[in-house]
């Protein structure tokens, strides 16, 4: 059998610091800069669509709450046709709704409906 012969050394690597060259440090300095920029790019848009969510969420909580109302009173606003008709001898305005012809407001009449109208 053969011996194998011992090393005297070996070349190996180490992780271990450097003196950095003003190149090198030229080129980190324009990376810190490119990164930074793109930080704040992506800060920004961040931002952005954070109130766009809140935008989004505060429109279905409006949405939810107008149903909520409806489900809990069982009354909806909607355009009904109604007519307004005017008393003059007793000075009143009188709107009733033409679907039930329920009334839904009798008030005095405004100095200008009082007004008489002439033809010219």
């Amino acid at each position: 059998m053969s011996k194998k012969k011992k090393k005297d050394s070996e070349i190996i690597k180490l992780w271990l610091p450097c003196v950095v060259t003003d190149s090198e440090c030229l080129e980190l300095a324009k990376q810190m800069s490119q990164l930074c920029k793109q930080k704040d790019d992506v800060e920004a848009e961040k931002a952005r669509v954070g109130r766009e969510f809140q935008k989004r969420i505060k429109d279905l909580s409006g949405e939810i709450s107008g149903i909520k109302d409806v489900i809990n009173t069982g009354l909806v606003n909607r355009h009904i046709a109604c007519e307004k008709a005017f008393d003059y001898r007793n000075k009143l305005c009188i709107t009733t709704r033409i679907d039930t012809g329920e009334i839904v407001e009798e008030r005095p009449l405004y100095e200008d409906e009082l007004q008489e109208e002439f033809d010219l």
